[in-house]
């Protein structure tokens, strides 16, 4: 999606911000029930990197700092999906069950929208990202 950080922000604010995508990048982990490996992949890293991210917040925090978004920006991207779900579905067995339940959406290719995402991570956060926007923004009246 190419995320781009505009304007000035305080050490703090970006400290705040890299702290709350680990936490709820941790929180997505276990709602989904998801392994480290899923997770990574999910991510577009290395399952030790990943892991450096978690256990040292700072590294997120440094990279956010550095506009590394090939770092913190797969991480938004995530959280985006489950804040679109959270939108989406009142009850929370609902949104975390819907990522691994199969989907009529002729992108998914009948599959589950896990699938979808695992197949290719970099490409497809999009392409759900997108589909649960347009869903979550429909008019009915």
């Amino acid at each position: 999606m190419n995320m781009t950080i505009h304007g000035t922000f305080s050490q703090e604010e970006l400290d705040a911000f890299g702290k709350k995508l680990i936490d709820r990048l941790l929180s997505l982990e276990v709602n989904w029930k998801l392994t480290r490996t899923e997770l990574a992949r999910l991510v577009g890293m290395e399952e030790a990197k990943l892991e450096g991210l978690i256990s040292s917040p700072t590294s997120i925090i440094h990279a956010i700092r550095q506009r590394d978004n090939a770092t913190w920006e797969p991480i938004y991207e995530l959280v985006q999906i489950e804040s679109l779900l959270d939108v989406l579905f009142a009850n929370q067995s609902d949104r975390d069950s819907w990522i691994k339940k199969p989907n009529s959406e002729p992108r998914f290719g009948g599959t589950t929208a896990l699938e979808f995402l695992l197949r290719n991570p970099t490409q497809n956060r999009a392409i759900v990202i997108g589909y649960l926007w347009g869903v979550s923004n429909c008019n009915f009246s």
